[in-house]
């Protein structure tokens, strides 16, 4: 493990004091190397986090010390400068990209954050970087979803349990959760608001399995695993109006292929998702608002919390599926 030198803002950077962190599948595909060979290493990982502004360099007017904000990949109002650079105390220099969150102190560049109120805890702040941010923009600016309409959703994961819940608020006919776990995971997509829940076994047998509990066809099918499988399937349980929006990510090597073609002249969408459409600087005083309707409903997507120095736990704990969102603590 390295120390790495605390760094001073510069230009349009801000050093936020990381108070909690998302741990997402994006960092697992990271580390996999699913997109094939990463041109950054070393860099800091992490893209979703909460705490309070240290610093600011002199061209920054968007945040000031003592700030509470949300740092987040979704672009937004103020400027941006080049990667920051880390150094260790032992020689190593580590990039860390626009926002970085697995640190205790770490450069972001001023356009990724955002200010939030007291009464947002920073758990629940972090995850407005990410988890809680796609998960509503999905639904509510790329879908557009409207009261009545049916959706199907492919793995329950942090996101896509937001999903589920932005859906259900949304006023959804019905709800379809499905996922290779039942157990916890059933019982977490049934409490945010699913109408169904389809433990999967077999990609190949989807289709089926949501025809067999929702006849109709759907509205929407959103799918979070990146199978290509799973999505071949999820497009032909749609109804002929029906989109289906991919939202993880597939391998670099992986194809995919929508049968018949035909559908897609007939009236069926295939859209793909960029973190919900999210505009921080619009859509945050929305998500602050939602939290304050119902604090118990944001936070019950929330089932494991490690410290930094557990990181390579949570990591595990995510890769095992059987988790909602993990986050990490940065404040001992």
């Amino acid at each position: 493990m390295h120390c790495f030198k605390k760094a001073t803002p510069v230009g349009y950077q801000v050093s936020v004091r990381i108070h909690m962190s998302g741990v997402c599948g994006a960092q697992l595909n990271e580390i996999l190397g699913i997109k094939g060979p990463d041109a950054f290493l070393p860099h800091l990982m992490g893209h979703e986090g909460s705490g309070i502004v240290e610093a600011t360099g002199e061209m920054v007017t968007k945040v000031a010390p003592g700030d509470r904000v949300v740092l987040h990949w979704r672009k937004a109002s103020g400027g941006e400068g080049p990667f920051p650079k880390y150094e260790s105390v032992d020689g190593l220099t580590a990039g860390g990209g626009y926002v970085t969150t697995f640190a205790d102190t770490a450069l972001v560049a001023e356009n990724r954050v955002t200010k939030i109120d007291s009464d947002v805890p920073f758990n629940i702040g972090c995850l407005f970087g990410c988890g809680i941010s796609t998960g509503y923009g999905i639904i509510h600016n790329e879908l557009k979803f409207k009261a009545g309409a049916a959706l199907a959703l492919i793995g329950c994961g942090g996101v896509g349990l937001n999903v589920i819940q932005a859906a259900a608020l949304a006023g959804a006919s019905a709800v379809v959760a499905v996922d290779r776990h039942a157990g916890p995971k059933e019982t977490l997509a049934l409490k945010m608001g699913a109408t169904h829940f389809v433990r999967l076994e077999s990609p190949m047998t989807l289709d089926a399995e949501l025809r067999a509990v929702w006849n109709k066809g759907f509205d929407a099918v959103v799918d979070t695993t990146g199978d290509t499988r799973l999505m071949e399937e999820g497009f032909k349980a749609l109804n002929k109006n029906g989109t289906l929006m991919l939202v993880g990510q597939p391998r670099l090597e992986s194809t995919l292929t929508i049968s018949p073609a035909l559908d897609l002249f007939t009236g069926k969408k295939l859209l793909v998702s960029e973190g919900g459409g999210f505009e921080p600087d619009r859509d945050m005083p929305k998500l602050q608002q939602l939290y304050r309707k119902d604090p118990e409903a944001m936070l019950r997507v929330i089932t494991h919390t490690y410290q930094l120095d557990e990181i390579n736990d949570a990591i595990a704990t995510l890769r095992a599926g059987s988790s909602g969102r993990i986050v990490i603590n940065m404040i001992k």
